[in-house]
């Protein structure tokens, strides 16, 4: 019943509007509405799906939503929606499906005896509207009607059971995702998403790194007090968030410790590909549409981006141009390394909480100091070599073992040479179906002429480059000698 007069009063409006005009109409309708109302019984309580100017997506929307995916209400909802749950809460190890109420759909909801009648709908845009932004979408947005006479039931209990179950809700059928930015965003056009994702389900664990013991224990436990740390970040007057710089030489494993800190502390990730960036704008637009528990990942930094902090250019490049950071390819980024510092810890980096915002690179001493001082980049992890211990991780995890005689002869090896827990893991795994049963020894056999012709390529190549540098100091003084 409630459901019909509303749906009655708003085509008495729509036909009000119709035959006046807009001044007019919007004057006479302030008055109609109030005389409405003493004969219509109902409040109306609306959540729009962005709030403001569309900066962001409200959390109560979420929260709804969730709310009534779960609830026994939707179970007499005609249209529904459709979505994949993969997070592996369903039976079974496939994935399972989670229905939603659909758009222009209706449901009645009870509580404390009273009757709740919610409403999905769409507001479509007006183009007369002023906005900050050239051109709005439609906008989605949940209507709760419900008797004034539980009007006191409503505020002070139903909504906040309604959110409260629609947060916890929405907790357990979350399925982490790794995101990526589309290249075609545009912020000022919301009916382009500024993320796309997939479901994460990279399986590398900080059980299954290969790294000194005592750094894995001490990154575990400065990642698990960073989550806790919520009321400490709010005491000490810090946005909460932290950031991690991962460097070290290819094949050292910084993508799988960003996996690993994925899966310990339950994050999304968002992958950021800054060249795909037009402007500080639209970068601080990308930041706005992060979620909380996220790990914000900018890999390989030194090699997609002129951060070497050089800021002595040539006198004829402009200011603007020595601070310009992105590719030579990509021209039409106008990224800032002023936009991106305000990125990792400007006012904007404060809108939203619980977040990691963590660089990879290959050359630490190439990125500009401003970037990665402590307060922007708070750890700076070496990720080397593999050594012993970390070898023994890898053969725990590929060959099943704890010892073997080759172990010791591996040891030295490893003290003499410089390889890459990369190279390590494929060394250690079989490569013909008849290595298979003696898989071990083929393996570890495999891994020591690997070490061993490592000792003679890296003798050849520190001899070649201290060639290259008595060349670069001999002409250096040349250069330098006045002509005669």
């Amino acid at each position: 019943m409630g459901l019909l007069l509303c749906e009655a009063r708003m085509f008495l409006w729509a036909m009000f509007r119709q035959y006046f005009s807009s001044i007019l109409g919007d004057r006479l309708g302030v008055h109609a509405m109030k005389l409405v109302s003493i004969f219509y019984p109902y409040i109306e309580i609306t959540f729009f799906e962005y709030t403001g100017q569309r900066l962001k997506r409200s959390e109560a929307y979420a929260a709804v939503e969730s709310y009534l995916s779960a609830s026994s209400c939707s179970k007499h909802a005609r249209r529904l929606k459709a979505d994949s749950d993969r997070s592996g809460s369903g039976s079974g190890s496939g994935s399972t499906l989670i229905l939603a109420m659909d758009d222009h759909e209706e449901v009645i909801d009870s509580f404390s005896g009273a009757k709740l009648y919610w409403s999905s709908q769409i507001a479509p845009s007006k183009s007369h509207a002023i906005s900050f932004y050239p051109s709005s979408p439609d906008r989605r947005f949940y209507r709760l009607s419900f008797h004034r006479r539980h009007r006191d039931l409503v505020a002070e209990s139903y909504l906040r059971h309604v959110l409260d179950e629609g947060k916890a809700i929405g907790l357990k059928n979350r399925v982490r995702r790794l995101y990526t930015n589309n290249t075609s965003y545009d912020s000022y056009d919301f009916r382009k998403l500024g993320w796309s994702h997939v479901n994460f389900e990279h399986p590398a664990t900080f059980e299954t790194i290969a790294m000194d013991p005592e750094k894995k224990r001490d990154i575990v436990d400065d990642l698990i007090a960073f989550s806790r740390g919520k009321e400490f970040y709010s005491r000490v007057g810090k946005p909460w968030k932290r950031g991690y710089l991962l460097y070290g030489p290819p094949g050292t494993g910084k993508s799988t410790m960003i996996a690993a800190m994925a899966n310990l502390l339950d994050y999304d990730v968002y992958d950021l590909e800054l060249t795909a960036v037009k402007n500080n704008s639209s970068l601080r637009k990308l930041l706005l549409e992060i979620s909380g528990k996220a790990i914000i990942v900018l890999e390989d930094i030194d090699c997609s981006l002129d951060l070497s902090g050089k800021r002595k250019k040539e006198k004829e490049k402009s200011e603007e141009e020595e601070k310009k950071i992105g590719s030579e390819e990509n021209t039409e980024s106008k990224v800032t390394l002023s936009g991106l510092l305000n990125f990792i810890d400007g006012l904007w980096s404060a809108c939203g909480g619980e977040r990691l915002v963590v660089f990879t690179t290959n050359f630490v001493e190439k990125l500009d100091p401003a970037l990665i001082r402590r307060g922007r980049m708070d750890r700076h992890i070496e990720l080397s070599y593999c050594d012993f211990e970390g070898f023994k991780v890898l053969a725990r995890n590929y060959l099943g073992i704890n010892e073997h005689t080759l172990f010791e002869k591996i040891q030295r090896l490893l003290e003499e040479r410089n390889i890459t827990p990369a190279d390590v893991a494929e060394n250690l795994m079989p490569k013909k179906v008849t290595e298979v049963a003696g898989s071990v020894e083929v393996c570890l056999t495999n891994l020591i002429q690997a070490l061993m012709e490592s000792k003679l390529n890296s003798a050849k190549g520190e001899e070649e480059m201290l060639e290259a540098t008595v060349a670069k100091v001999v002409e250096e003084k040349e250069s330098a000698a006045p002509s005669t």
